[in-house]
């Protein structure tokens, strides 16, 4: 991607509020620490991996946009508030960061775990990539398999996921769908997957040919 940006001549913006938040020895690197000619403008924020009530980030760019990007915030909400700045200023001054961090990480490795163990286990649901970080897995379906749909029948049974069309300007990723650890404890966890898996059963065979469609009720 950077040699294409020097190639081509554009930007990248990389939005990485979830980069520190990994479970291996350490987190993959950023683009932004492998930039050396000035093509990213790196994101971050404290709302993610400290507290969301601090709405506090940050972001590197390259100079020749300070004029512009200064406008902009000044347009936008003049300036974050002055006592959580002071407060999360000192709080990093002391170095305390860093251990908050290791117990986020701990936090949601375990959750993390429990959620793979349980997409594993399924026949109708595949991990697209192993996680080395974050708070979501992004899930495979069978092909034939509308994540909408899928989306409206697990609502009425109390369970959250994301539709992978949301993640698509044109409604590519149909079979796909995100699904969080952030929120749900490890039983919550254990039992929407499985709910989920039991669904997904259910409309795989539907879709099957020569099967029927279910009788209307009453």
């Amino acid at each position: 991607m950077l040699r294409l940006a020097e190639a081509y001549n554009f930007l990248i913006i990389e939005d990485d509020c979830m980069g520190e938040i990994y479970f291996g020895d350490s987190g993959p690197e950023s683009l932004k620490s492998l930039d050396t000619g000035d093509r990213v403008i790196y994101l971050n924020s404290f709302s993610k991996n400290l507290m969301p009530g601090i709405r506090l980030a940050y972001l590197l760019y390259p100079a020749k946009f300070s004029r512009r990007i200064l406008s902009a915030k000044f347009h936008t909400d003049l300036s974050c508030g002055a006592l959580q700045q002071e407060l999360l200023a000192r709080y990093l001054g002391r170095g305390l960061f860093e251990g908050h961090l290791e117990k986020v990480r701990d936090y949601y490795r375990e959750k993390q775990k429990v959620m793979a163990r349980a997409i594993k286990k399924s026949r109708h649901m595949q991990i697209v990539y192993d996680q080395p970080g974050g708070l979501f897995y992004w899930v495979a379906l069978p092909e034939k398999i509308s994540s909408f749909t899928l989306y409206e029948e697990m609502k009425a049974l109390g369970v959250a996921l994301l539709p992978g069309s949301m993640f698509s300007i044109d409604g590519r990723w149909k079979n796909y769908l995100r699904l969080s650890y952030a929120s749900a404890s490890s039983p919550e966890i254990r039992r929407g997957l499985g709910l989920l898996d039991e669904k997904l059963a259910e409309l795989t065979t539907a879709c099957e040919p020569g099967s029927k469609p279910p009788s209307p009720a009453g």
